[in-house]
């Protein structure tokens, strides 16, 4: 299984937006077929979505189920104190019950929560995932994201970045997404193009190719902003 962002057991090398490894610049495996992979380079800041599925998932902060000793030696080696649980959120989505009601991190009664108030980055193909998951459960839903270019590749420029808005809404009852790219009174209609109207990749990739979201914790001493968040 690949697991594409920053997780920390793979040492937080940077898995997209450009490579943080000299010898091996394992950015590049996010990179495929475009047959399978319509879109897939494209990076998407996602700011705003009401979908329970979307915000289950991305970007899983955990901050919450840290014990405060925890808390304390992070903050105290000058770490930004956040913790994510992207893994989690992921492998027990939809099967909460068979998360034990205590132990280690992870380890919660339930799914960690996610704070809608903070922006994060995945890759198309993500998108694609995660939109198709919302779908299928029946959700009504509505997202905003801003694609990113690709010669920026760090989180202080991602959080820079402006561009224009682009806005799918989804109608379980008939099945059809609305999509506008930009605000105002006059809004352009979306292109065949755009990740948030792609189908949903093929199940088997699905599976065996997991792509971690970047969250965009804000900028500050401890967390200076051009490094990728790690997430577990």
């Amino acid at each position: 299984m690949t697991s594409l962002a920053s997780p920390s057991r793979d040492g937080g090398r940077r898995h997209y937006g450009g490579s943080n490894h000299l010898l091996v610049p394992v950015d590049v495996t996010h990179f495929g077929p475009s047959s399978l992979l319509p879109g897939h380079a494209t990076l998407v800041r996602v700011d705003a979505t009401d979908s329970p599925t979307l915000l289950a998932l991305s970007p899983a902060d955990s901050t919450q189920m840290l014990p405060p000793r925890a808390l304390q030696l992070l903050r105290g080696a000058g770490a930004s104190g956040r913790y994510f649980g992207a893994y989690c959120a992921r492998m027990y989505l939809g099967r909460e019950a068979d998360l034990p009601n205590g132990g280690t991190i992870g380890n919660d009664a339930q799914l960690p929560s996610a704070s809608s108030a903070l922006s994060y980055v995945m890759t198309a193909y993500e998108l694609r995932r995660v939109l198709a998951l919302a779908r299928a459960a029946g959700e009504r839903f509505s997202l905003s994201y801003v694609r990113l270019p690709l010669m920026e590749g760090s989180p202080a420029m991602w959080r820079a970045h402006r561009g224009p808005t682009v806005t799918v809404a989804y109608d379980p009852t008939t099945g059809a997404s609305r999509c506008r790219v930009g605000g105002g009174l006059w809004p352009a209609a979306c292109g065949a193009n755009e990740p948030g109207l792609a189908p949903a990749p093929p199940w088997w990739l699905s599976k065996v190719l997991m792509q971690y979201p970047v969250p965009l914790v804000p900028e500050s001493d401890a967390n200076p902003g051009d490094e990728i968040h790690c997430s577990a």
